[in-house]
């Protein structure tokens, strides 16, 4: 069994591998987590996650397929279990865990976020391969 820990997407991401080639398959899996991170962070102005912030009660945005697929089930399972919520951003983005600016928002600041949090109003067009977040302010975490 070989190891590889590495920070990505906001926290320490812990890799385990048991096979003959164990660097290949680590390598590899590190390389697409970046990726997605790249691609998906909720903190950075050039992702995915930000163009559909940015286009959130204005305009659908297309995504790449396995993006779409990612946030499809997000929402699946915001919907049903109660126990995540993909809408959430406009709540985490309050406290700034992490970053220099970090500080514990006011009741009124919670109460509007969640206003913005409701995972129903995440619109996804199959078809076309778009999200849309229906209410200004709302996004993705």
């Amino acid at each position: 069994m070989k190891e590889s820990t590495f920070k990505a997407m906001g926290t320490l991401i812990q890799l385990k591998v048991n096979k003959e080639t164990p660097d290949e398959v680590l390598d590899m899996a590190r390389r697409m987590v970046l990726d997605f991170e790249r691609r998906f962070s909720a903190n950075a102005d050039d992702s995915v996650l930000a163009d559909i912030k940015r286009n959130a009660g204005l305009q659908p945005v297309k995504v790449d397929q396995d993006i779409f697929q990612l946030i499809k089930i997000g929402k699946h399972y915001s919907l049903q279990t109660g126990f995540l919520n993909i809408a959430i951003g406009p709540l985490v983005q309050l406290w700034r865990i992490g970053f220099d600016d970090a500080r514990k928002p006011s009741d009124s600041e919670i109460q509007q976020a969640l206003t913005l949090t409701n995972p129903e109003n995440i619109v996804l067009n199959e078809e076309k391969r778009t999200v849309f977040l229906t209410q200004k302010g709302m996004s993705i975490d």
